[in-house]
């Protein structure tokens, strides 16, 4: 598997591509820690004297900040796709659903859920 062939993709293409990937990695990230703010019984919590309506500030800060992390990947890639096959080929790869590999379209139906 390519994710970039270099001989056909310009050099903003590769760019969307790698910053569609850098957001989502930080998204997830990012997501890994919201619940672990949340919880009461956590040892960081405790030494660093956070209160609960601390702790779920930042729970919330956190979950605002995957999200937005989350809606960048998905709009960089779908940039991507516009610019290398026009408003069709964006369409048809957000809508495609795939037996095997990464649907994209439950990730679509999320991040809409989501807002």
């Amino acid at each position: 598997f390519r994710a970039f062939h270099f001989k056909t993709c310009r050099d903003a293409d590769v760019l969307y591509k790698v910053m569609g990937i850098s957001f989502g990695v930080a998204a997830t990230q990012v997501g890994a820690y919201v619940v672990a703010v949340a919880a009461v019984s956590n040892p960081v919590l405790s030494s660093a004297r956070l209160r609960l309506g601390e702790s779920l500030n930042v729970h919330a800060l956190l979950g605002r900040a995957a999200l937005v992390g989350i809606f960048a990947h998905g709009a960089l890639y779908v940039i991507a796709w516009w610019h290398e096959g026009g408003v069709e080929e964006a369409w048809r790869k957000l809508t495609k659903w795939q037996e095997f590999g990464v649907a994209n379209a439950p990730g679509a139906l999320g991040v809409l859920g989501a807002l």
